[in-house]
């Protein structure tokens, strides 16, 4: 393998039906619903090494641990089978409403103001950057997805 390698996860809340390819600039996402997290280990070049998905578990307020423990487990996961190279990000697509400290998807109640970008940084010794799923979707379309080189669409998620 080569090139630098990123982790990409996407966090999919029930509900958005949804199923584009879609990308953060150099992070891929894939936008697929009904309460599924994907990671995908990407490549600068945009070759995907390694993707596995797991059902978003079901969590109430105070059990905020809960979905991040998938989370991380998942991102393990994909790094593994990958063979562990060095990644040197990871990219988070999610519901909002979010701030720059915090998110808070609609669909995940435990996850009122929850750090999402400071947890993945601390687990896993990387730059983290997090975004609004929808546009991530939009971003990924323009990168290598049905917009790829085109300068002006419209993504729209319903």
């Amino acid at each position: 393998m080569t090139g630098k390698c990123v982790i990409d996860l996407s966090l999919l809340l029930p509900g958005i039906p949804d199923e584009q390819d879609a990308c953060v600039g150099r992070l891929t996402d894939l936008l697929q619903a009904e309460g599924l997290e994907k990671a995908h280990l990407v490549r600068e070049d945009g070759v995907v090494d390694a993707s596995r998905e797991v059902p978003t578990p079901a969590a109430v307020a105070g059990e905020a641990e809960t979905v991040f423990t998938a989370i991380a487990v998942l991102l393990d996961a994909v790094i593994a089978d990958a063979g562990r190279p060095r990644i040197h990000g990871v990219g988070a697509g999610c519901g909002g409403p979010m701030t720059r400290e915090a998110v808070s998807p609609l669909n995940i109640p435990a996850w009122r103001g929850f750090p999402l970008a400071a947890r993945l940084e601390a687990e896993f010794g990387v730059p983290v950057a997090v975004d609004n799923d929808a546009k991530a979707m939009a971003l990924g379309e323009g990168w290598l997805g049905a917009a790829r080189g085109e300068s002006c669409f419209v993504g729209l998620v319903v």
